[in-house]
């Protein structure tokens, strides 16, 4: 069975065309100069805007990629840099938890958060026990009592002596006055660093 293809009148056509560029019905034919004017009009004007939306698309595909990639490295540089500080803290912990007062210093620690004075005072008694191990292990031979011991360490051998002191004659108060002995948060915080910094020059913690 053949099939009728309907047939293209190129004059109908091109003065369909002539009519839809101009605004004007007449025959194509009659201004073949100026259709062919309008057509390559037409052209270089799509040819102009096509050329201009592809440059912008292109530059639009290259800075996507350059962001992309600085993206990925930036992502990967501080995936580095939080695995260097975990293992970091972690061996940090482990050479911690070996020293000799680190665990008791530890549960000295615990007792701080809470907000009851009597834990503060506990603390308190608790870190100056670890700070009597402490010049007992280094300076066993200078008394038999903290006291004695401190009063004989030379301050070559002890740079943080002076501050051993303070805590240890606060730890004193506390034994004697027991609840009665006022004690704020600001000055439990200001006792423990003056025990931690003597516990840090002998690595003790």
């Amino acid at each position: 069975m053949d099939i009728l293809l309907p047939s293209i009148d190129i004059n109908t056509f091109l003065a369909f065309l002539y009519g839809l560029l101009t605004g004007n019905v007449g025959n194509a034919l009659d201004h073949k100069e100026e259709t062919v004017g309008i057509l390559k009009d037409a052209y270089l004007t799509f040819s102009f805007v096509s050329t201009c939306v592809s440059i912008f698309l292109l530059i639009g595909i290259c800075y996507s990629l350059v962001r992309l990639f600085q993206i990925r490295k930036q992502e990967l540089l501080e995936m580095h840099a939080a695995e260097h500080n975990y293992w970091h803290k972690s061996h940090a912990e482990d050479d911690h938890s070996h020293a000799p007062g680190y665990m008791k210093w530890q549960q000295v620690q615990s007792q701080v958060s809470s907000q009851n004075p009597h834990q503060w005072r506990l603390a308190i008694l608790e870190a100056d026990i670890i700070l009597d191990e402490l010049v007992y292990e280094h300076f066993a031979s200078y008394g038999d009592t903290l006291g004695e011991r401190l009063k004989r360490v030379d301050r070559s051998d002890f740079s943080a002596i002076d501050k051993a002191w303070e805590a240890h004659r606060i730890r004193n108060a506390i034994a004697h006055e027991g609840s009665s002995f006022e004690l704020s948060e600001r000055e439990l915080r200001h006792i423990l660093n003056l025990y931690e910094e003597v516990f840090n020059e002998f690595h003790y913690i």
